[in-house]
């Protein structure tokens, strides 16, 4: 499940660079 919540993150930076910082902060 985080697996795929993290391929969703990835999209979603993408689009939204600004969230990087919270998927580091996931990881």
């Amino acid at each position: 499940m985080i697996i795929a919540e993290r391929k969703d993150f990835k999209r979603y930076i993408t689009i939204n660079p600004h969230f990087e910082k919270v998927n580091d902060f996931l990881e």
